[in-house]
């Protein structure tokens, strides 16, 4: 692992291989931060586990907190709640202006480019799910997999989403002159 600047890690704490923790940093009492993981100027709490190539950035993690292979930045994520594989908060517009949150029905600015979610406790969130910038999640709260959630969601609300799934016959043939020029251009 790499530790660089002001980490605090506590008791029981445990830091596998080729994790990276860039401080300001603490890392709480039995927490696992896995292998590949990248924290970065955050505080997680205890009893987490980081999983294997999951990013947090500039974000306060409460404790009880599963992440598996996701992003975490600019958030403030309560305890309890689990982020299936895949699942990322977007922290910034395309257009890099500033994040925009609800404030009891009003929208105001948040005064910063870069803002995550906001989740309460007991959150779960499905594989694959995007939390647009500046997102409130309530307590006891589900996001389904696959779900691009772009508004706020109240305490005991579980999010899910209608897809078609359509299958077809394939018509189209593979071209493997095409494919090998391709490769020839991959190699070098």
């Amino acid at each position: 692992a790499v530790i660089k600047g002001d980490v605090i890690i506590e008791d029981g704490a445990r830091v596998y291989e080729y994790a990276v923790i860039n401080g300001p940093c603490y890392i709480g009492k039995n927490t696992i931060i896995a292998n590949h993981a990248l924290v970065r100027e955050s505080h997680i709490g205890s009893d987490c586990v980081i999983g294997k190539g999951t990013e947090i950035a500039r974000s306060y993690i409460g404790d009880k907190v599963w992440t598996h292979s996701n992003y975490i930045g600019d958030s403030v994520i309560g305890d309890n709640n689990s982020f299936g594989a895949g699942a990322v908060t977007g922290n910034l517009r395309l257009d890099e202006k500033d994040i925009y949150v609800r404030v009891n029905g009003e929208k105001i600015s948040s005064g910063r480019n870069k803002l995550g979610a906001i989740t309460g406790k007991n959150v779960r969130v499905g594989i694959n799910a995007s939390i647009m910038p500046g997102i409130k999640i309530g307590n006891n709260s589900f996001i389904g997999s696959g779900i691009v959630l772009a508004e706020n969601i109240d305490d005991n609300k579980f999010v899910t989403g209608k897809w078609e799934l359509r299958i077809v016959d394939n018509t189209a043939a593979l071209d493997e002159k095409a494919r090998k020029e391709m490769m020839k251009c991959i190699r070098g």
